[in-house]
């Protein structure tokens, strides 16, 4: 019989407005986390440091994205509901499981509707790496 070893593993980062060299612009905004090949998602969250604002009615949302496939980890959210509960969870992920089948995924924000004008946001994906 073989054996499985499996660690739970917590990934994170902060994207900081005054920092974004695209402005908040609408767009897809590269977080600079990756997750290993093959790891299990179990959990996602942001968490606003400072509430995003925006002169519109700007929303956002998180993917891990490869070279191939693309997994949603926040749906399409209005800034506005980031004032109002401290913590934003993502999809489901008893419910919906998946697991990163490439290297070298990577978590991106998704701007749309309208562009930011201030913000920042910690956030953080659980996952288990497997040992195979």
């Amino acid at each position: 019989m073989a054996y499985l070893v499996s660690q739970s593993k917590v990934l994170g980062g902060i994207y900081d407005f005054s920092n974004d060299s695209g402005l908040g612009a609408i767009g897809t905004v590269n977080l600079g986390v990756f997750l290993p090949q093959n790891s299990i998602i179990k959990r996602f969250f942001v968490k606003p440091i400072n509430v995003p604002t925006s002169l519109g009615s700007a929303t956002l949302s998180f993917v891990l994205a490869g070279a191939v496939n693309t997994n949603t980890l926040m749906v399409v959210t209005a800034i506005a509901a980031f004032g109002t509960q401290v913590v934003r969870l993502g999809v489901d992920f008893n419910a919906n499981p998946f697991n990163t089948i490439e290297q070298g995924s990577q978590v991106k924000m998704l701007i749309a509707t309208a562009a930011l004008t201030a913000g920042k946001l910690e956030f953080q994906i659980e996952y288990n790496e497997n040992d195979i």
